[in-house]
């Protein structure tokens, strides 16, 4: 299948993700890693010799004999995943047509381990530790990733990546280039002891959605500075829409859209002249953006009880607010709701509204947090990385046959969510699917990649007056370009990827809830002071220690 705009932007990070992954890794068939000690860790991995048996003649490196790997998971099964035990495709976690693909096409037999919780799973890996019974392959959160770490528990698979994609695994070298920084939050010591778990990275990056009839009623054009933003709320709450008391700017918690206003990138850690760096939730910058957003209550541009209800979705779904921030997936959510309820009602999406109208640094959701584990007694570490690029090969690029049998079935039932490794994709794979539909569009050409196929068909539907979809055409081609064009300008940062020190657990949840709380007291009316005291109270509970480890960890990469 042709591949679209964005993968032909890849080739730099290709390269790049190739050389990060060489740092720690000879291409060879059979190397054997060593014994070291890993970044802000106490132990690392133990020796493992690693063979991969690769088919040049075969386009995944299928194995001459069957092998057996074992995986442990939670289920994934949700409402994208319905089990039938009278369908064979189907039937279960552990028997389905995703199952017989990986015997069918790399000879592996897999052995699913399913945890029924999180908890569980945990209990299984503690026991597993303990009795020198672990599977090959675990899927787990970044706590437990450093807990197997420390125990010595990972094998360095980054031989056997290196190894498998020298002649095979390009959709897997197109997935880890789509973010190749996640590559950074498993290396140590030149040792990948991981592959991180990619989603869309900058799908919780925030636009201003804003409702464009309110607009055109009042007189006014869409904000883009903050004391726009003000006038729109204050005229849209003046023009009381339907009889209703409108609420200017919606809002749930401490606004980040509106604290990067003030040059904050909430939850992120900011580097300083100096090199060294400070978590910005506690930066002096904040006071301003606190007292702007207290000025907004004081106004009652926002909702009185804001900090303690979570409806805001019923509330723009019941045509009450006229702005509020939020990802580019409300499009489908949110606003369609709205849209449904209000048959007149018209929705636009706008850059995030700063001091001066200019375009200004943004939280994104680069945080990765899950993690596929080899466990470094695996006969067969490089079976991961087959699994995977078959998964991304039949998910992506399949054949007319293969989309029938492992994408969608005749009956339309969505069986990729079947694959073990489900929520591994491209890390900007609504960016690319926002741009694939943006050309089709553009070309007038049906003709689209397979994973845009579903949300193309809608936003044309949308387009040609089927109003309950439209929502598809207002997140792809309104809503993600704004935040692919700040990717673009670098201007998206992201929170901590470095190592869970015993810091972050035993103080981060607590002291973070903490000031948070006294940032919502301040927007509600209390002094600044208390924001003041937070900060201090922050940083001798706890966030000092954690803000050592994170600045001991930036210095490490240098």
């Amino acid at each position: 299948m042709k591949r679209k705009p964005l993968l032909a932007k890849l080739v730099f990070f290709l390269v790049l993700a190739s050389l990060i992954i060489s740092l720690g890794a000879c291409n060879t068939a059979t190397t054997t890693s060593t014994q070291g000690t890993t970044k802000g860790t106490t132990t690392g991995t133990t020796s493992q010799a690693t063979t991969v048996p690769v088919d040049p003649s075969d386009r995944f490196g299928r194995y001459a004999e069957t092998v057996t790997v074992s995986v442990l998971s939670t289920d994934l099964k949700s409402t994208a995943i319905q089990y039938d035990s009278s369908n064979p495709d189907r039937k279960s976690a552990t028997e389905n047509i995703w199952i017989d693909a990986y015997l069918e096409h790399l000879n592996i037999k897999v052995d699913r381990r399913i945890a029924e919780d999180a908890t569980a799973l945990n209990a299984i890996i503690n026991t597993g530790m303990a009795s020198g019974d672990l599977a090959d392959i675990m899927i787990v959160s970044k706590e437990m990733f450093y807990t197997l770490m420390e125990n010595g528990v990972c094998a360095d698979i980054g031989p056997a990546y290196e190894a498998y994609v020298s002649s095979h695994g390009t959709m897997l070298r197109d997935a880890i280039a789509t973010y190749p920084d996640g590559l950074n939050s498993v290396t140590f010591n030149g040792q990948v002891l991981a592959v991180p778990q990619y989603g869309n990275v900058h799908g919780n990056s925030e636009v201003l959605w804003i409702r464009q009839d309110w607009l055109d009623a009042v007189g006014k054009t869409a904000p883009t500075t903050i004391n726009e933003l003000i006038a729109v709320a204050e005229a849209f709450q003046a023009a009381k829409f339907n009889g209703k008391d409108i609420i200017g700017l919606g809002l749930t918690n401490v606004p980040s859209s509106i604290m990067a206003a003030y040059g904050v990138v909430m939850d992120t850690w900011h580097q300083k002249p100096d090199n060294s760096y400070v978590f910005s939730n506690v930066r002096d910058e904040m006071k301003s953006g606190l007292l702007a957003v207290q000025d907004l209550y004081k106004r009652g541009l926002v909702k009185s009880d804001f900090a303690v209800t979570n409806v805001l979705g019923e509330e723009v779904a019941n045509g009450l607010v006229g702005m509020y921030y939020g990802p580019a997936w409300h499009a489908v959510t949110h606003v369609q709701a709205n849209m449904n309820n209000e048959p007149d009602a018209v929705w636009t999406a706008v850059k995030i509204p700063s001091l001066d109208g200019s375009d200004i640094k943004q939280w994104t959701n680069d945080t990765l947090s899950t993690f596929f584990v080899v466990n470094k007694d695996a006969k067969n570490p490089e079976a991961i990385f087959k699994m995977l690029e078959l998964e991304m090969k039949l998910f992506y690029e399949p054949t007319a046959e293969e989309k029938l049998k492992y994408y969608y079935t005749e009956d339309d039932y969505q069986i990729w969510n079947f694959r073990v490794f489900r929520n591994f994709i491209y890390a900007l794979q609504d960016h690319m699917r926002a741009e694939a539909i943006i050309d089709s569009l553009n070309r007038k050409d049906e003709s689209i990649a397979l994973f845009a196929e579903a949300s193309y068909d809608r936003v044309k539907k949308g387009l040609a007056g089927d109003r309950s979809v439209y929502g598809f055409y207002l997140g792809f081609v309104i809503g993600h370009p704004i935040i692919i064009e700040k990717r673009e300008k670098n201007l998206l940062y992201g929170g901590y990827n470095g190592p869970l020190t015993e810091n972050m657990t035993l103080y981060q949840s607590t002291i973070n809830e903490a000031l948070t709380n006294a940032m919502l007291k301040v927007i509600t009316g209390d002094s600044i002071s208390v924001f003041e005291n937070a900060v201090a109270t922050w940083y001798s509970s706890g966030g000092q220690a954690i803000t050592d480890d994170v600045n001991a960890y930036y210095r490490s990469m240098n």
